[in-house]
């Protein structure tokens, strides 16, 4: 083979391995998937860490107050109006009338959402009473009861509360439904007081709504409102979320007699640190009122736990915790160093925290609002880090039981399950028994709920 044959032939063999690689090329870029490149990959790896697991997950907070006033108002009228609400997890009610209402409430409540709602309503009060309903598929109902100290005269409303744990993030809070006095200024600022005094024996959120009679001038609030608002928030114990736009929301008379609030959302404990904002709920033509529609409007707040602060101003903390330290994944905030330690909020991934302490055990840190995180959730490492005292081991929820049954079913009727009253003959009246505000369930053949609000000889 001559020089020149054999240098041809490479030459060919060179173009034809130059076709093939361009060929491939040209494939490649036309059909071939795309692959992520070594970053992308580490970076989707990492996001997959970060992302909150569902048991993490702490939504928004979703809330309405009214005063549904069924004394006057149309039962199916308010529940339709009820129905029209979207997202509310938690409702609280004044004036509720009779037994009955709550289910069709609850109902109302539950239309278009996908969800349950049960209602919880008050055994005290003057006949008009307090209901709460909350939202069951997310919320589990740890306990309730109600504050006799609030009944001032033992003829109101005492305070309803909730004791709520949030199903998929452990959060856990106190909802309070409350209504004070309107015709008796030194009462109403009496209870206002009362709920002053017993927010701070609390360490969970608080989040109380209700009609509070407070009468909160809407053009000059701040120097203008009733002394109650002053005695229930002192010392910052309550903190009102107030509603960017102020209107009246109760109508007596038309045009209004009165330019005032009325109805509030209060948060007190680590509730004041989340973020809320709250409005007045205005519908055309909802005033003036009439006999299907309550005098009053409804408040709805929200707020976002996810929020809650951690930052202070402590100072030198760089000595007990680098300022470089974030937290890893979302991590939940709780009231102790434990699992066994009510959740109160939860901190987002990547943000920095102020550690001022270190549990005993090493396994919990203390941030600088007394509040605790898992340290396995904080990136950086403790430096001159200082065992703090944790606070005592929460006790056992109290389970609470109700009025006992009365035991004798020969001589008392079961309409009457509290107190123990025979069966007709002979027919009696209120003034033949010695029992005041009894519960009536059933038939009554004595007729003693003549309103029909399952409650037996309320007036003297």
């Amino acid at each position: 083979m001559s020089h020149s044959s054999f240098k041809d032939k490479v030459i060919g063999w060179i173009g034809f391995l130059a076709l093939i690689v361009l060929a491939f090329l040209v494939w490649s870029v036309t059909y071939a998937p795309t692959l992520p490149s070594q970053a992308t990959r580490s970076a989707t790896a990492v996001s997959r860490v970060v992302t909150p697991s569902a048991t993490q997950t702490i939504e928004s907070v979703h809330v309405v107050t009214w005063n549904i006033g069924l004394d006057k108002a149309d039962l199916h009228a308010i529940a339709r109006r009820i129905a029209s609400f979207s997202g509310v997890d938690l409702w609280g009610l004044q004036e509720v009338n009779s037994r009955s209402a709550p289910p069709v409430l609850a109902a109302a409540a539950a239309e278009g959402e996908n969800a349950t709602f049960a209602a919880i309503q008050g055994n005290a009060g003057d006949g008009l009473h307090l209901v709460a309903m909350y939202n069951t598929n997310r919320y589990t109902l740890l306990d309730w009861w109600e504050l006799p100290t609030i009944n001032t005269t033992g003829n109101v409303r005492p305070s309803l509360v909730l004791h709520l744990r949030e199903k998929r993030g452990d959060l856990e809070f106190l909802f309070m439904v409350n209504h004070l006095y309107r015709s008796r200024d030194g009462e109403r600022h009496k209870q206002a007081r009362l709920l002053n005094e017993w927010v701070v024996t609390q360490s969970l959120p608080v989040i109380a709504v209700g009609d509070y009679n407070f009468d909160w001038d809407v053009a000059n609030g701040a120097r203008q409102h009733d002394a109650g608002y002053d005695l229930m928030t002192a010392g910052g114990r309550w903190k009102w979320v107030k509603p960017a736009a102020l209107t009246t929301t109760q109508c007596s008379g038309w045009p209004c007699r009165y330019n005032s609030v009325l109805d509030f959302v209060f948060t007190a404990g680590p509730a004041q640190q989340w973020r809320a904002e709250s409005a007045i709920v205005v519908e055309p033509g909802d005033f003036p009122a009439d006999n299907t529609k309550s005098d009053h409007r409804p408040v709805q707040a929200t707020f976002w736990p996810i929020e809650h602060s951690l930052s202070s101003n402590t100072k030198g903390l760089e000595q007990i915790f680098p300022s470089a330290a974030t937290v890893r994944g979302n991590a939940v905030i709780r009231t102790g160093p434990g699992d066994s330690f009510p959740v109160i909020g939860l901190v987002r991934a990547g943000k920095p925290v102020d550690v001022v302490g270190i549990s005993q055990d090493g396994a919990w840190l203390q941030l600088a609002n007394n509040r605790w995180i898992a340290a396995s959730m904080l990136d950086g490492a403790l430096i001159g880090q200082s065992s703090v005292t944790a606070p005592s081991t929460p006790r056992p929820i109290p389970t609470r039981t109700p009025p006992p049954r009365v035991q004798s079913p020969r001589n008392c009727h079961p309409s009457y399950p509290t107190v123990c009253i025979p069966p007709p003959p002979p027919d009696l009246d209120c003034h033949n028994i010695p029992h005041r505000r009894f519960s009536v369930v059933g038939s009554d053949p004595h007729r003693f709920d003549g309103d029909g609000d399952g409650i037996g000889c309320e007036r003297d």
